[in-house]
């Protein structure tokens, strides 16, 4: 058989051609194939068994769905956090997304560049004016808040009731003057009963009752301008000094047991939840941790912190209502696909799931009245909600809000201001100095 040139010419040049379009195809698909995805690194906290449940879930279904981007969820107890962070900030060495407390010191690392503004990459509209107060600076939304925390004060109504103490009969039975408070301290001591339960070796739970009080002698207003030293504002103000005469007065009145510096902060929830003491002011994550220690028909209810007379006037339905948030770092690489990963938080359909699966207060529009709604919230919960549907103002925890050097200080004045080894003008003044040496 002979063969035509021209044909196997033909035959071969058009093989060159199509081989000289399809191989570049194909290489570039395979470098596609084969590229890295791309890398976000998130920073997390295990608050509870269900919180770590659902982050490891939702991490775990965006990385299935995309391929082509991988979230590392890395996590570590506060006390780490809260280290790590602030020497990440400081070298400039953060994560794409970290957990943390919104206040002061992330206000200012804001302001320094070093966090970034979330308004272009999410939806912030989703979330509640509460939340977004608690997560911003001016109009921009500078951290997602995860879910409010409002403290109040729970109640073991057998002991109550043992001791002649009757919420009913109070002005205002969801919150008692300072005076009723006192009155039912002293009805409580007289029948054998351990008043309030604290346990301060984290030194925090007794400062918990000195937030509250300066809160109620000066409002947020006062806190915000010495925390930022503006507006003449100082921790030498009467409203600070006030505030630690009320805890003393409340050790010299033995609300707190003996030898409560020395307790580990656990102490605390089992002496409510086993029925020694008759008080507990807590943040709403006691309500999970009674229910799962107090014995069958331990019966309780909450109110909220005493009004104080002669107080700030604006301040007396303040609630102390700290707020976990997660913050995206200003340096990522990919605030698109931040942005992508963390939208989903705040569909409805997953900040319902959150709310129920960990009894947190969310913070996106419509979800707590709709999970309140159909029976599916904790009942003390949703009484919790209520308060701080009312409440006037709400504040951060100090520990988390005061830049760091000041908030150092305060903890540290936890246990002398308990002993009496320092005075409240004291504690003020070395307060002051940290905020400004």
């Amino acid at each position: 058989m002979r063969l035509n040139r021209r044909k196997i010419l033909y035959v071969a040049v058009k093989a060159a051609l199509i081989f000289s379009i399809v191989l570049p195809v194909m290489t570039r698909e395979v470098r596609l194939s084969q590229a890295e995805p791309i890398e976000i690194v998130m920073w997390n906290n295990p608050v509870s068994e269900s919180y770590t449940k659902f982050w490891k879930t939702y991490v775990d279904d965006f990385n299935k769905a995309h391929p082509d981007i991988r979230v590392t969820h890395e996590q570590f107890d506060t006390e780490t956090m809260k280290t790590k962070v602030r020497a990440a900030l400081l070298a400039g060495t953060e994560p794409d997304i970290w957990f943390f407390n919104p206040g002061e010191f992330t206000t200012i690392n804001y302001r320094q560049g070093k966090i970034r503004g979330l308004n272009d990459i999410l939806p912030v509209s989703d979330y509640t004016k509460e939340g977004r107060a608690g997560c911003s600076d001016g109009e921009e939304m500078i951290c997602i808040p995860l879910y409010l925390a409002p403290s109040a004060v729970y109640y073991n109504k057998g002991l109550f009731a043992k001791a002649g103490v009757d919420p009913s009969t109070w002005a205002d039975p969801n919150r008692p003057t300072l005076a009723e408070l006192n009155a039912a301290i002293d009805r409580l001591l007289a029948a054998g009963i351990q008043p309030i339960a604290m346990a301060n070796s984290a030194k925090w739970p007794f400062m918990f009752f000195y937030w509250a009080a300066q809160n109620r002698y000066g409002g947020t207003k006062a806190l915000s301008n010495a925390a930022l030293g503006q507006a003449g504002g100082s921790f030498k103000d009467d409203s600070f000094v006030k505030a630690g005469q009320l805890v003393q007065d409340l050790v010299k009145r033995n609300a707190f047991p003996a030898g409560f510096n020395g307790m580990a902060e656990s102490e605390i929830y089992a002496q409510f939840s086993q029925g020694t003491a008759a008080m507990l002011y807590m943040g709403p994550w006691a309500i999970s941790l009674t229910e799962e220690q107090a014995p069958a028909g331990f019966e309780y209810d909450l109110f909220d912190f005493p009004s104080i007379e002669g107080g700030a006037p604006e301040s007396q339905r303040d609630m102390m209502a700290g707020i976990d948030a997660l913050f995206v770092s200003k340096s990522t690489t990919h605030p698109k696909e931040v942005g992508e990963f963390l939208s989903r938080f705040s569909e409805p359909n997953t900040a319902r799931q959150f709310m129920i699966e960990t009894d947190s207060i969310s913070t996106i529009n419509g979800v707590l009245e709709d999970v309140i709604k159909s029976g599916k919230a904790n009942q003390k919960l949703a009484k919790v909600a209520d308060f701080l549907s009312k409440s006037e103002h709400t504040y951060q925890w100090w520990d988390w809000q005061l830049p760091p050097a000041p908030a150092e200080e305060m903890l540290n004045l936890s246990q002398p201001l308990a002993e009496g080894t320092v005075t409240p003008e004291e504690a003020a003044a070395r307060i002051e100095r940290a905020a400004r040496p």
